[in-house]
């Protein structure tokens, strides 16, 4: 299948200005295996927050953060289908210790 090079956007469902965005490689409607992605959150011309889409699927956001809890985040973005309308999610431990899931939908994708 051929492979397509892709920005994704994706917006917190709950929250009309929380946004993630990808560029990723795409067989179909699938993310490739193995391979690290770019990506941020927020806004270029505001506050933005590089990461990068590790192939275990978590999202890394540096070695700003020292603490790995706030580093890295999981996300089920490799298992699921990217098409405008379809859902990922993220999960980020919370305050209390305990992880809390938080899901955005595919709000644009365009080809990169």
């Amino acid at each position: 299948m051929d492979r397509q090079h892709m920005r994704a956007v994706y917006r917190w469902i709950d929250g009309e200005d929380t946004v993630m965005t990808f560029d990723l490689v795409l067989s179909g409607d699938r993310v490739v295996e193995r391979t690290a992605f770019f990506g941020f959150t927020g806004q270029m011309a505001s506050s933005f927050y590089p990461f990068v889409l590790l192939a275990d699927g978590r999202i890394d956001f540096g070695s700003d953060y020292a603490d790995e809890e706030v580093r890295f985040i999981r996300t089920d973005l490799r298992e699921r289908p990217v098409r405008l309308g379809e859902s990922m999610t993220t999960q980020e431990r919370g305050e209390d210790g305990r992880f809390e899931g938080w899901t955005y939908r595919c709000i644009r994708l365009d080809p990169v």
